[in-house]
């Protein structure tokens, strides 16, 4: 299985067990809303509950706060490109951004007009995607010979 599939049964695994002992402690209120026939011993199906359902915090209750976010861009950075993806990928992910960020820079300065600065763009960005396959061989070589 894959991580994300444990993960999903984790969640309804704790999900069930959570809502499994929500049931047990609930209150059910009688059904005394029919009329003055109804029985007073019967349950209603609706499962009113006798417990406060609001979230809010009391008063001298400290609200815990959860970090979910990155405190910094190398953390972003760190949380889902390098601990996700290999060496290599990153380099390769690494060198399409500076590819992404070429064309952005042409087209803000509008160089983009004519084929012929498309095409001087288009080179720009195979030199940078060279480079990056350059270092991944490199790299391939070197773990392949060091092992």
């Amino acid at each position: 299985m894959s991580k994300k599939q444990k993960k999903r049964m984790r969640e309804r695994e704790r999900f069930q067990a959570s809502t499994s002992s929500a049931t047990v402690e609930q209150e059910v209120h009688s059904n005394s809303t029919l009329g003055p026939d109804a029985s007073l011993e019967v349950p209603t199906g609706m499962g009113l509950l006798s417990r406060d359902t609001t979230s809010a915090p009391e008063i001298g209750e400290e609200e815990a706060r959860e970090q979910a976010f990155a405190p910094s861009s190398v953390a972003l950075l760190d949380k889902y490109l390098l601990s996700k993806l290999s060496v290599e990928q990153s380099i390769f992910v690494a060198g399409l951004a500076v590819c992404g960020w070429i064309f952005i820079q042409d087209n803000g300065a509008n160089r983009l007009n004519d084929w012929n600065t498309v095409i001087w763009t288009v080179q720009k960005s195979a030199v940078v995607l060279s480079i990056a396959l350059l270092a991944m061989g490199i790299l391939w070589l070197y773990k392949r010979f060091t092992k």
